[in-house]
């Protein structure tokens, strides 16, 4: 069995990379995770380099902090430069996969860090090239899926979301409320993602997608990446295995077909005793913290294109799932 190219929709990265440079090394991409992503398969990573959460000393919301986060990344890619490349425009989706390189789409999850002072245009310069409105709770923009107020996008949510289609970026709907899904939806100009979430109808958690959402991603033409995080992928502990994540996949293709799912496995092996910590501060979070019993972390990517073929799956829809659906959205969002 040949291996099959991913793309992972959704990692966090660049945070351990601010950390880890500013205790003074280098070289974090290349050590730390591009080995494992060789061993997965993984050909690029759509990675986290502000957001509206933090992590010790890194702050996704500052400015300040996103901005050197940007910065160490630019340094990492200078120093690997034989193995690491930035994705900013469609010609270089076009060297995705080729041996021995990892690519990287810069990407806010959670606009918290835009302001008067650091506009979006200011990240898109620096190479950000997409970005939800926020996480888990609100900001001046959206109300995050944990907080089901009522209310989705507020007045400069939607001017912002007019900025993103400007700008040629990926609008990313995972973790805002329902109501302002539907209200992005309606402004998007262009096929958006969700990049790491699963399916509501398996999984009642407040992170995952009802069946009217998924829909309605499908006809805009966008891919929703499955979410390896136990909780998202069954309410009981002991069944959050890799072949159950399989189940979200089936039922998201019986409902809107092969073109609308690709992998965020959303692997944070790297930082689990901090997220622990902070899903903890929302009350519809139950229980520990484990990933897909059977695929771990990011190196058993390969364990989906084994289990998917045995489901019957042909080699073609394989690798649509892999990562043809999230590479034809980023092209037909991302600037020549």
């Amino acid at each position: 069995m040949r291996n099959f190219i991913v793309i992972d929709g959704h990692s966090d990265y660049p945070v351990q990379v601010f950390r880890e440079r500013e205790s003074g090394s280098r070289f974090v991409i290349e050590k730390k995770h591009l080995p494992f992503c060789t061993q997965g398969g993984v050909a690029m990573e759509v990675a986290t380099v502000g957001g509206d959460f933090s992590n010790g000393t890194w702050n996704g919301k500052d400015p300040g902090t996103v901005l050197k986060t940007i910065a160490y990344i630019h340094q990492e890619m200078a120093e690997s430069a034989d193995s690491l490349r930035l994705v900013l425009t469609k010609n270089d989706l076009e060297k995705v996969g080729e041996s021995g390189t990892l690519s990287m789409l810069l990407n806010l999850e959670g606009a918290a860090c835009i302001t008067g002072n650091y506009p979006l245009g200011k990240y898109y310069e620096l190479g950000v090239r997409a970005m939800s409105l926020t996480h888990n709770g609100k900001n001046i923009f959206a109300h995050g899926c944990a907080r089901d107020s009522g209310r989705g996008l507020s007045d400069l949510g939607r001017c912002l979301i007019e900025e993103i289609n400007g700008y040629d970026m990926i609008l990313d709907l995972v973790h805002i409320n329902e109501y302002g899904f539907f209200e992005a939806l309606d402004l998007a100009q262009r096929p958006p993602v969700v990049s790491h979430s699963n399916v509501k109808t398996i999984c009642n958690s407040f992170r995952n997608l009802t069946d009217d959402q998924l829909k309605a991603l499908s006809r805009r033409g966008g891919v929703v990446g499955l979410n390896c995080l136990g909780f998202l992928i069954d309410g009981a502990f002991e069944n959050q295995t890799i072949d159950r994540l399989l189940d979200h996949l089936d039922y998201i293709v019986d409902l809107i077909g092969i073109d609308h799912v690709g992998f965020g496995p959303d692997y944070i092996d790297y930082m689990i005793d901090f997220t622990r910590e902070n899903l903890k501060k929302f009350p519809l979070y139950r229980g520990d913290l484990q990933f897909a019993i059977g695929a771990s972390c990011i190196s058993d990517m390969q364990k989906f294109v084994d289990r998917l073929l045995n489901r019957g799956y042909l080699e073609p829809e394989v690798e649509k799932i892999m990562s043809l659906n999230f590479l034809r959205v980023y092209q037909q969002n991302l600037p020549e």
